[in-house]
């Protein structure tokens, strides 16, 4: 009996955790607007610059090329999206439009992350990852008092795996 509890246990735990990590790629072209996301979140990121985009449980991320003024276009779009916390991410690089399964459609200049702070539920903050390079330039940014601030480390990374084998 104890081995039969056991084993029930096991499977629903087992079906639970497999359900709970659901994932695939948003499609191409016009996005349907879900629930979960922030009312005027679709308008701003259903873009024809958007190169690939997917979702895992109640996570969304887009991708984008484009230059400086289409990202400060879309910041300014974001940040009038009311009730969500916001932060920008500044990276050195390139960005990867990759899904965590490996498709994707190449190079992004900058992502859209919409997601659940407390792990699920209603979308209620927005990540923006910007790769600084050619076509972003970091002088050429705007970025409004209500978003925070990020460094992505990449620079303070490299500094310091080199200081590292210089000894």
């Amino acid at each position: 009996m104890i081995q039969l509890i056991a084993m029930q246990f096991l499977s629903l735990t087992l079906a639970t955790v497999s359900t709970m990590n659901m994932g695939a790629d948003h499609e191409d072209g016009n996005l349907t607007a879900q629930p979960a996301w922030p009312a005027g979140l679709h308008k701003v990121i259903n873009k024809k610059n958007r190169v690939h985009g997917f979702w895992v449980n109640t996570t969304d991320v887009f991708f984008y090329r484009g230059d400086s003024a289409q990202l400060n276009s879309m910041i300014d779009a974001l940040g009038a999206i009311q009730g969500v916390n916001r932060k920008i991410v500044l990276h050195a690089g390139k960005g990867d439009a990759r899904s965590p399964w490996g498709t994707g459609k190449g190079m992004a200049n900058w992502s859209v992350t919409s997601y659940c702070a407390a792990g699920f539920g209603k979308q209620d903050s927005i990540l923006i990852d910007i790769w600084i390079g050619e076509q972003v330039e970091l002088k050429k940014l705007k970025i409004p008092t209500m978003f925070d601030v990020e460094d992505g480390g990449e620079i303070e990374s490299f500094i310091k795996n080199l200081k590292a084998k210089s000894r």
